[in-house]
């Protein structure tokens, strides 16, 4: 039973924290259609599941982004810093002669 916890909890915590993203533009759309138009939403239940499905497209792009372009580019960056060690290097050695 500890192997689907160890899964979904993480799972969870990232999907509140994407709709802890858009959060502040829910509140203020909110806001505006009912202080400012004064007009209550006219489909309540498909604006909800057009929210649920927001954050439920953030929550797989940050997945992705985070399983796949994040790994390359902290790759990407390590061996750019070992390239300017090297080069680094040369120069210093160079300044010595």
């Amino acid at each position: 039973m500890a192997g689907p916890v160890k899964i979904t909890k993480p799972l969870f915590s990232k999907i509140f924290l994407a709709f802890m993203d858009i959060f502040p533009i829910i509140v203020v759309i909110t806001f505006f259609q009912l202080a400012i138009i004064q007009k209550p939403f006219l489909q309540l239940n498909q604006t909800l599941f057009g929210i649920l499905l927001v954050v439920m497209g953030l929550f797989i792009f940050i997945l992705g982004l985070e399983s796949a372009l994040f790994p390359i580019g902290e790759k990407m960056a390590n061996e750019f810093a070992i390239i300017g060690m090297v080069s680094l290097n040369g120069i210093m050695n160079r300044c010595e002669d």
